[in-house]
């Protein structure tokens, strides 16, 4: 029985200095390649007078993993320390202004443009002849649109990639180093504004640069719209402070929105308007003047104001009549206490839509409710809020405003009804 020990023993002992031996090689390590070739003038055939240089970077992260300068006689590189059967980005950056300041492999402005190449591999890199963009930018009233930043943009997708430049006193500006491929440009400011006199990089117009070309940027930065007028007292004729313009955009999907109040003088601007097509309401938030239509008695008859971009359109005056107020109390039913927190909305007549820019005041602790800026016209009330409990209803105790009380508020004196008692549901 010894020699079979004696035999086992040998093997275990054996396998065991395998074992050991595995552990301490651990993985094959990677087999390092080389990126080489020659980078030459697209146009000459010659390295460029100002050398270049090629970097590789990882095509996951876009790190650089290594780089290397050219010779300057024969235009050689050779990028090495990189692994073998892995894709890298490759970009070709020049020291010279004649060409551009990043070119990716096949030939693009931005890593995003790059195709990987994998390594080991052997390749000659035509250098392109760089573009440069260049113009002067006058603003709308001819002044020089100075110190606004010029961004340059891709022409295939919405994105910007760090080449700026800032307008001139005289507005000029420059954007050398360009590789050679169609673009858009943008002048930034507080509003939208790209070549030539649009308003966002889809509409814009391709700028299409060729290699070794300057090509001309020349547009007009136009400034904000405005709208600008006075209003008055109808009766007084006396300027009116703290009253607001409304405008209403004719297109459906326009909307709206209050661009500015007046001041001291009576006098408002509306500026930073969107170009299009509006009417004009006049309100007052205070609640002293009922809402006036400009060149209308209401918003359908309202004269329609065209703004152009750029535009400034003067003498939007309006005329403002004192403002009716109802008022009233609402109470429960059952009990007679007030009724806090029901809200009053004025409609015109007994089948007209709610009354323009009406300031509402819902009822308080002691069930007071208030309506006022209303236009001296028949008028109806619809109640609503306070909870579940009350619903919405129409003074007095109708459910629907066909049924509901009329009532004829006079301009600038306040009219009050008699107390309304809801019913909860």
């Amino acid at each position: 029985m010894r020699p079979i020990v004696r035999r086992l023993c040998a093997v275990t002992l054996a396998g065991l200095l395998t074992a050991l031996t595995t552990l301490q090689a651990g993985p094959a390590a990677a087999e390092t390649a080389t990126i080489s070739g020659r980078v030459l003038d697209a146009q000459s055939g010659l390295p460029p007078a100002f050398g270049a240089c090629v970097t590789a970077h990882d095509d996951n992260d876009g790190h650089i993993v290594a780089t290397a300068c050219i010779d300057l006689q024969s235009g050689a590189f050779a990028v090495d320390g990189l692994e073998s059967g892995v894709g890298y980005r490759i970009e070709v950056g020049s020291g010279g202004d004649a060409y551009p300041l990043e070119t990716w492999l096949p030939g693009g402005p931005t890593i995003n443009h790059a195709v990987p190449v994998v390594a080991p591999a052997v390749l000659d890199i035509p250098l392109p002849r760089a573009g440069t963009l260049t113009g002067t930018l006058t603003r709308s009233d001819g002044a020089p649109a100075a110190d606004l930043p010029v961004v340059v943009w891709l022409s295939d997708r919405e994105e910007a990639f760090g080449r700026t430049a800032t307008t001139a006193a005289d507005g000029s500006w420059t954007i050398g180093q360009l590789y050679p491929t169609p673009y858009k440009v943008s002048f930034e400011c507080c509003w939208p504004a790209w070549a030539y006199g649009k308003t966002d990089w889809s509409s814009a117009d391709i700028i299409d640069l060729p290699a070794g070309q300057t090509v001309r940027v020349d547009d007009t930065f136009y400034l904000p719209a405005t709208i600008s007028g006075q209003l008055n007292d109808a009766v007084t004729g006396q300027p009116i402070e703290g009253a607001c313009i409304e405008l209403r955009s004719v297109d459906p999907a326009g909307g709206g929105y209050v661009p500015g109040c007046t001041d001291a003088s009576g006098a408002y601007l509306a500026d930073y308007v969107t170009p299009g097509q509006y009417k004009v309401i006049f309100y007052d938030p205070q609640g002293r003047y009922a809402a006036t239509y400009y060149g209308g008695d209401n918003l359908a008859s309202a004269t329609v104001i065209t703004v152009a971009r750029g535009g400034r359109v003067t003498g939007v005056d309006g005329r403002m009549t004192a403002g009716a107020t109802l008022t009233g109390r609402v109470v429960d039913s059952r009990t007679r206490h007030p009724v806090a927190g029901i809200c009053p909305l004025a409609h015109a007549g007994r089948d007209g839509d709610p009354v323009d820019n009406q300031q509402q005041e819902c009822s308080d602790s002691d069930g007071r409710w208030r309506v006022s800026a209303l236009p001296a016209r028949p008028t109806t009330i619809q109640l609503w809020g306070g909870g579940d409990p009350y619903g919405e209803q129409w003074i007095y105790n109708a459910h629907t405003q066909a049924k509901a009380t009329v009532f004829t508020p006079e301009a600038g004196r306040t009219t009050s009804t008699r107390d309304v008692r809801l019913t909860a549901g």
